[in-house]
């Protein structure tokens, strides 16, 4: 899949995204399912790619979304879209019942960040 550039406008992002949605419903049905996905993309979907994983996966199996923590910011009221992307996706896999998660926080020369670790029930 190619990477579309941070200044795509949103509709075309987000047709973009649906095109990708699609896609991988398609592949889905033609696929034997994953144990283990890890999910590094645009934080305003995170929690849509984790949707789309949990069905392309087995029981067991481990979803890991990167950067999370954010240094911090999910805790803070924020606009940024990413922040709230972030927020979104660890909020919902703790509602969720087809999941188990935790948050794990990083610490390196860039500051600190994390991942959540999920698992499928």
């Amino acid at each position: 899949m190619t990477e579309v550039p941070s200044n795509t406008r949103p509709s075309t992002r987000r047709a973009l995204y649906q095109a990708a949605s699609d896609q991988v419903a398609t592949e889905n049905r033609k696929r034997e399912k994953f144990q283990l996905v890890f999910i590094d993309a645009d934080k305003e979907n995170n929690w849509n790619y984790v949707d789309i994983a949990l069905g392309m996966v087995e029981s067991g199996a481990c979803i890991i979304v990167d950067n999370v923590v954010r240094k911090g910011q999910l805790a803070k009221e924020t606009t940024d879209p990413r922040i709230a992307g972030a927020r979104r996706v660890v909020e919902n896999i703790g509602k969720d019942e087809r999941l188990e998660g935790v948050v794990v926080q990083t610490v390196g020369d860039k500051n600190y960040d994390g991942f959540l670790f999920a698992v499928a029930k």
